[in-house]
């Protein structure tokens, strides 16, 4: 069972490869998790600071946008918080699927290329 379910996410990681046009370094980066140290890259981007709820919608979270707005301003914080509330929903949401292939896809497909490329050298 293991090595057929680690061929179904050698396939999965060829075609989301070749789907997103961009060349993730296989396997390795499909399985890597994403770390604090992610988030805060991408926390103090401002661009996706001023964006986070695009970049909720394509990580499938448009449901959660309303709930971290509303915490966010209870408690009076920063708007950056705003993407550590998302992150950590997406990552305890869907664990599996929280990888840094997915984040980066994610983030490419908002047009923060540049947050992107800056996760992209430092952990792929």
């Amino acid at each position: 069972p293991v090595n057929l379910e680690l061929g179904k996410l050698v396939s999965f990681t060829f075609i989301f490869t070749k789907l997103t046009n961009h060349i993730y370094h296989g396997l390795s980066l499909d399985l890597a998790g994403i770390t604090r140290e992610m988030i805060s890259i991408v926390r103090r981007n401002y661009r996706v600071i001023k964006n986070w709820t695009g970049l909720a919608h394509t990580l499938g979270l448009s449901h959660r946008v309303h709930g971290i707005r509303s915490k966010v301003n209870i408690y009076c914080e920063e708007a950056d918080i705003c993407i550590f509330y998302l992150l950590e929903d997406w990552i305890g949401q869907s664990s599996k699927e929280a990888t840094l292939g997915r984040l980066l896809y994610a983030l490419r497909e908002e047009q923060h290329n540049d947050c992107a490329d800056e996760l992209e050298e430092k952990f792929a």
